[in-house]
């Protein structure tokens, strides 16, 4: 089957065809694809537009806010904080994307380029078995620009995604920010990580402390109950446990009991 190879100025409409339907641009008949495996293509050409720009990446809203449980981060503090983590990864992925999309824009214009100078010596050429390697050259480099078109819009559309991240990781770290505003605390007090740390270690070693209950690992035993000690005597130490016992549940005051911890709740 003969290919045929684009004139010159059809360089730029190429570019064109390919950024609009460039999910199909490289489905065309071969042996690779059956003329029904074509009609297909083309019957469902929309859906699978939609298929391509509407497949979630990355993670949702209730997603998101799944990672900051109150098991694994029991304190508004040490929320707002690891908020503050996956946010930025986030940030830092976009800026990587950015970069990538700049990086294909350029190689795209560079493609464009070679092809211009290609087409110039395959006018030039009079040698036949030259031309046709010409000809050859030509094919690749407008299959290799489609698929450069192609990685542009996958990244537009990963760039989509990534901003949902981004923006709602933002209303997640505003709606944590005024709690703790609420709580008293000042902004520095907010951004730095050691201001909640103490209470973090409480409540997290405890909770993890609770779940040996059926636990036969001697190792495990033995670590968690040792963080959980550690954490309350640096409650002790700090003078915030009689706060934080009066933040504790039932359960987490029996595991209290059971560290022997002789509780007195304050009101």
């Amino acid at each position: 089957m003969e290919t045929k190879i684009l004139e010159k100025n059809d360089v730029k409409d190429l570019i064109n065809k390919s950024k609009n339907d460039f999910y199909l641009a490289n489905i065309r008949p071969s042996e690779l694809f059956s003329k029904e495996d074509i009609s297909f293509f083309v019957a469902k050409k929309e859906e699978i537009k939609k298929t391509f720009t509407n497949t979630y990446m990355w993670r949702t809203d209730g997603q998101k806010r799944s990672i900051i449980n109150d098991f694994n981060f029991p304190t508004i503090h040490s929320k707002f904080h690891q908020a503050l983590l996956e946010q930025k990864v986030q940030l830092n992925e976009t800026l990587e994307l950015s970069k990538a999309y700049e990086e294909t824009l350029l190689e795209v214009e560079d493609l464009g380029y070679e092809l211009e100078e290609l087409h110039r010596n395959f006018d030039k050429e009079v040698d036949e078995l030259q031309k046709k390697r010409l000809s050859v050259a030509i094919r690749k480099k407008e299959l290799e620009l489609q698929y450069k078109n192609y990685a542009l819009e996958n990244q537009k559309i990963a760039c989509n995604y990534r901003m949902k991240e981004v923006k709602g990781w933002e209303n997640i770290k505003d709606s944590l920010f005024n709690k703790l505003k609420e709580h008293g605390y000042t902004e520095e007090e907010i951004y730095n990580k050691e201001t909640g740390e103490v209470e973090t270690q409480f409540f997290t070693y405890l909770n993890n402390y609770l779940t040996l209950e059926n636990s036969t690992n001697a190792a495990e035993v033995a670590n968690l109950t040792a963080s959980a000690l550690f954490a309350i005597q640096q409650a002790i130490d700090t003078g915030m446990i009689d706060r934080l016992l009066n933040q504790c549940n039932p359960d987490q005051i029996n595991g209290l009991k059971k560290l022997g911890l002789k509780i007195e709740l304050k009101k």
